[in-house]
């Protein structure tokens, strides 16, 4: 028999892989959709795998959270990988599978040894010969084996009880949400990589691609997503769901979502959302938002309209706009704010303007108060309106000339309020600590 030479082994080599990875691209696992960030985790753990290093066998542990991508992640690696084994085999959902209503782990096994072996089908009968089979048939094959979604150590112990199950080279991925259980079966430390969050930038690539299908959204729906993206921090199960939902909806759906994840999260970094929603709004639509949430919540369109001095079409633009991200609400032709928002502006009109909004304060929550108060607490409101209408430097906000022409000539009423300020100063700062 003629002597196989260096590069003809090589050359053999070479074929037997390029044919097994032909071979393995017909049974390659769904992904995603759009697998965004998935090259970094793929990255990230790779080096856990080892492969290459065909001497030993290595169990590798992926843990995190519930929605996190453990499963997509670990089918992204059997998919990159698998040409390089023999046989390989990804065992999806096994803590549903093993249950009754998936007929047992029995099957699980069935499963593993059809498709590590290129079977059409195999009968078991119960776990505990599966168990033997499995050590029988497998002990010297290099095998890829993906065992998902695990939640008990007796699903591990009859489905990869121990590295020496299975031939030198193989590697068997587990995924599962708790950390302890692969320390219980033996996997080391240094071989278990936990599934991180997306950051922002991942968050809203993943987010946007879901709703809109592109990249970026369209600009009425930039604060909208951001929100959502806040609350949802990071979890890519929950971006894929809540995005799809939205797909080709309007902003009452929306507004839905985010109060139905605002509500799920218990309010967590609810301020933050907020902020960030007031903080992306226009001049116009920020003053305007900002008063009515704090001083003219619960008034008639018209007579806020009135207050504010501004004329229907400029009022009518910017109560357009906030009802469309779902930051007003407009109910028998009433304006509300939520009390979260209320709160928030709260805080922000304080920065802004402190000595004027100390006395609105004041204003505001006296329970006995008169038509004369409540005509200084329009007149305030009036005032913080055209003081927020600029810029950060204090000048009129550029192109808008025509909009601050509209608004009444409160000069004198700022004045008198500044020196009534001065002569109480003392008195606020008690009132103020009393009612905050």
């Amino acid at each position: 028999m003629k002597e196989t030479t260096e590069p003809e082994a090589q050359l053999i080599q070479k074929i037997v892989e390029e044919v097994s990875t032909r071979l393995n691209r017909t049974r390659a696992l769904s992904i995603a959709r759009y697998p965004v960030g998935l090259e970094y985790h793929i990255e990230k753990i790779n080096p856990f795998l080892g492969i290459g290093v065909d001497d030993e066998v290595r169990m590798i542990g992926i843990y995190g959270e519930e929605g996190i991508g453990k499963s997509t992640i670990a089918r992204a690696i059997f998919n990159l990988h698998c040409h390089r084994f023999e046989g390989g085999s990804f065992l999806a959902q096994v803590k549903a599978c093993s249950g009754a209503e998936g007929h047992g782990l029995v099957k699980v096994q069935e499963t593993l040894l059809c498709e590590t072996l290129g079977l059409d089908s195999i009968s078991l009968g119960n776990s505990y010969r599966g168990v033997s089979v499995i050590k029988q048939r497998l002990w010297s094959k290099k095998v890829l084996l993906v065992i998902d979604d695990v939640d008990d150590l007796d699903q591990l112990r009859q489905l990869a009880g121990g590295n020496e199950w299975f031939g030198p080279g193989s590697r068997i991925i587990i995924t599962t949400r708790n950390k302890d259980l692969l320390q219980a079966h033996g996997v080391a430390i240094e071989h278990s990589c936990e599934v991180d969050r997306l950051n922002n930038f991942y968050s809203s690539l993943l987010f946007c691609w879901n709703t809109f299908r592109k990249l970026d959204p369209p600009e009425m729906f930039v604060e909208l997503s951001q929100c959502i993206v806040e609350i949802v921090q990071g979890v890519p199960k929950r971006l894929i769901t809540k995005g799809s939902s939205l797909y080709g909806k309007g902003a009452k759906e929306w507004g839905d979502v985010i109060m139905e994840l605002w509500e799920a999260s218990n309010g967590e970094g609810w301020d933050k959302i907020l902020k960030i929603a007031i903080d992306g709004l226009e001049q116009l639509q920020r003053a305007i938002l900002l008063v009515i949430a704090y001083v003219l919540n619960g008034k008639d369109k018209e007579e806020i309209m009135d207050i504010l001095d501004i004329s229907e079409s400029l009022f009518n633009t910017g109560i357009e706009d906030l009802t469309s991200k779902s930051l007003i609400c407009i109910q028998r032709n009433k304006i509300w704010v939520s009390e979260s928002l209320r709160e928030l502006a709260r805080e922000i009109l304080h920065a802004m303007s402190q000595i004027k909004f100390r006395l609105m304060c004041i204003l505001r929550y006296l329970d006995d108060a008169t038509d004369e108060l409540e005509d200084d607490i329009n007149s305030a409101a009036r005032s913080l309106f055209k003081e927020i209408f600029k810029d950060s430097e204090g000048e009129e906000v550029e192109g808008e000339e025509d909009v601050i022409s509209e608004l009444t000539n409160e000069t004198g009423l700022e004045e008198g309020i500044d020196d009534f300020a001065e002569d109480i100063e003392s008195f606020i700062d008690e009132a103020f600590s009393f009612f905050s």
